[in-house]
């Protein structure tokens, strides 16, 4: 069951820069493993099997190649790279998930595990040009939350959640089982790594999302590049999170989303460049910050491309419905965050109409 790889396959391999290299190893096709690729049967135990023996290989490439495929949740493990192959989608259906430790929206609290993730991760990459795709409506459907009214904003999710927060604003020691009564509100992240290094998520398609797209928590040493974001008009399925990390580089991603494109929390040494983002609700922004007491360092916002439909935004928690689409310094220095010259304010046809064709035509020269 184990090959190596051909040299049509290795350029489409890459490395962090500044991190240390992993090969890629053995190759694992998740077709040996019993993987139907017509979408027939659920893939999760064959591509789990795969990664296992990837796993026991010391690490190694997983290989999904063109298809259709139905998996719950993906369990990554270090030393591995998922190579998702141009023409394979990778479908994951709204269901009850197990849980595990972890953050949402900035709150310590226990969730369901990511779509595709892990903790405790390092040299781990996911790659390729293929498809990765959930149904938000499906996930609201299964996780009800507390919607919008005239006078109140709604939630992420519902009644025992904002409950938690309500306990939690008492700043009081909060009994485990208000833990355990919200957790089943929450949706989970599409891609989470959580306590990890060393990693790269390049070159993937992400349409729809179950919560945030992307969320990079407590991890340090990321790469971001390449990748196509679309999940409007899902509720809350915010581009890229960038949570308590650091050394993050984010560079040439496309994100439509209905939330904001990226929410950066208490992370130091961020770097975004050359992304176009469309975020197309009053109440997001292209980049939400949180600095909380002025934990946010050394962090670059670069120009976006003149066809970005919205320009360069941010916001703060305290007054992010009052002022959202104003640039506000607040408690940051310029020593904290650069921002370079402002993109051109253009309307969400036009740069939909613009921008999106061109990342076609770039992706379609990637190796």
């Amino acid at each position: 069951m184990c090959q190596f790889f051909g040299s049509r396959l290795l350029p489409a391999l890459f490395f962090l820069s500044g991190a240390n290299a992993w090969s890629a190893g053995p190759f694992f096709n998740v077709l040996d493993y019993g993987a139907h690729n017509d979408g027939s049967a659920p893939a999760t135990e064959a591509i789990r099997s795969a990664i296992q023996a990837a796993k026991s290989a010391g690490g190694g490439t997983v290989y999904v190649p063109a298809g259709t495929y139905v998996s719950g949740p993906i369990e990554l493990v270090s030393n591995l790279v998922l190579h998702i192959d141009a023409g394979a989608t990778l479908r994951f259906p709204a269901t009850r998930l197990p849980f595990t430790r972890g953050r949402e929206q900035g709150i310590e609290c226990i969730t369901p595990v990511p779509l595709i993730g892990g903790r405790n991760l390092e040299n781990v990459t996911i790659t390729g040009r293929g498809v990765l795709t959930t149904d938000n409506a499906e996930w609201l459907k299964l996780m009800s939350r507390q919607r919008a009214s005239a006078a109140d904003p709604g939630s992420a999710f519902g009644t025992a959640w904002e409950h938690l927060l309500q306990l939690l604003e008492l700043r009081k020691p909060i009994p485990e089982e208000e833990y355990q009564k919200a957790a089943p509100e929450l949706r989970p992240s599409f891609v989470r790594t959580m306590d990890s290094k060393n990693v790269l998520i390049e070159g993937i398609h992400f349409v729809g999302s179950s919560m945030w797209t992307i969320h990079l928590l407590y991890s340090d040493n990321v790469v971001v590049r390449d990748v196509i974001i679309e999940t409007y008009p899902g509720v809350h399925t915010d581009g890229i999170g960038v949570d308590s990390s650091r050394n993050v580089r984010i560079s040439n991603c496309y994100i439509d989303t209905g939330d904001d494109g990226f929410a950066i929390i208490r992370s130091e040494h961020v770097n975004v460049s050359n992304c176009s983002i469309s975020s197309r609700t009053s109440q997001c922004s292209a980049y939400f910050i949180e600095t909380g007491s002025g934990t946010l360092h050394s962090t670059t916002v670069a120009p976006m491309p003149s066809g970005s439909a919205r320009p360069v935004m941010l916001t703060t928690r305290s007054n992010c419905e009052r002022r959202r689409w104003r640039m506000l310094l607040g408690n940051w220095s310029r020593r904290s965050i650069s921002f370079s010259a402002m993109a051109r304010t253009v309307s969400g046809a036009t740069a939909m109409a613009g921008v999106r064709p061109a990342l076609a035509a770039t992706r379609a020269s990637w190796p």
